[in-house]
């Protein structure tokens, strides 16, 4: 993206320097005359949408820790700001950053999770102190989750973890080969 943001940067330049041949330049910077002129007009009224309530998603995150999954947050968007989204519309949103892909649950509420960048990490789940989490504490209930669109979820759904929060309260896992 950033380099053709500069071969965009290039265009616009010698165009204002007088070149008027724009599918030539195009055709020299290797990007479509319809990809400049769409990237020159820029950023649709959708695009400053979803900016906009990605904006409100981080705010969120960070006012509730980071601890939000995309059904939550769906809920938090409609609560707080009275705006009712799709939840796969913020997942889509959320979803710039990494998602589980695999998890299998320890003893001691400690989980290793594997995320979409492949890594393998290690989550003690006994940080979650919420009261949402409490159902957690019983081993049973804590090995009874699926992963929904890259978030791990127990019940139906009642009980979420955004894969972010995992992630960034995680730890490296090396396991043996």
């Amino acid at each position: 993206m950033r380099r053709l943001k500069k071969r965009f940067s290039a265009i616009m330049s010698l165009i204002s320097e007088g070149s008027r041949n724009t599918r030539r330049l195009c055709s020299i910077a290797g990007v479509s005359p319809k990809c400049y002129y769409a990237h020159a007009k820029g950023a649709s009224e959708k695009e400053m949408s979803d900016e906009r309530l990605i904006a409100m998603i981080r705010a969120l995150q960070e006012t509730y820790g980071n601890s939000l999954g995309y059904r939550k947050m769906a809920d938090r968007i409609k609560d707080d700001y009275g705006i009712v989204l799709g939840r796969k519309k913020v997942l889509r949103l959320m979803g710039d950053s990494v998602t589980v892909k695999d998890a299998k649950a320890l003893d001691g509420m400690i989980m290793i999770v594997t995320f979409s960048n492949g890594e393998q990490r290690l989550f003690d789940a006994t940080v979650l102190k919420e009261e949402v989490f409490e159902p957690l504490k019983n081993n049973d209930v804590f090995r009874e989750f699926k992963i929904e669109f890259g978030t791990i979820t127990w019940g139906d759904g009642e009980i979420d973890i955004a894969p972010e929060y995992l992630y960034k309260n995680s730890y490296k896992y090396n396991y043996p080969e």
